[in-house]
């Protein structure tokens, strides 16, 4: 006799009285897998109230840094390249926001790797890839 069959042998032959609360709760589940019954919500199908993140931990990233010049005027200087270390959804700001390790860029290699400890909203950044 194989252990599913075995425990639900067990489970027949006590009555609710005797099986604890927690027991049996765990035991009815193990017995729904067993059965294969799914749960009543599918998590790939559930709706979040935010969207889902553009980058994920482990993203190979590229952002480009900006200087501000003369008369107030801001210009493209070099791209940094980097890697999510965490993401983060802001609630008050309604936008997910990453910390990131610079990995290497334009500026020189001793200044490699630097990890950012702020939370930097990912309106510029690319994926690396895509780069």
């Amino acid at each position: 006799m194989s252990e599913n069959q075995a425990t639900l042998q067990a489970l027949e032959e006590r009555s609710h009285s005797t099986v604890p609360r927690r027991e049996l709760l765990q035991k009815a589940a193990s017995v729904a897998l067993l059965l294969g019954v799914k749960p009543l919500t599918d998590p790939a199908k559930k709706k979040y109230p935010y969207p889902a993140p553009a980058f994920r931990i482990g993203d190979k990233i590229v952002s480009p840094w900006f200087e501000e010049i003369k008369d107030e005027e801001i210009e493209e200087i070099e791209d940094e390249v980097g890697e999510v270390m965490g993401v983060c959804w802001h609630p008050q700001k309604k936008r997910w926001e990453y910390l990131i390790n610079w990995t290497g860029g334009d500026a020189a290699d001793w200044m490699y790797p630097v990890f950012d400890e702020t939370l930097m909203p990912g309106d510029g950044f690319r994926s690396a890839s895509h780069a």
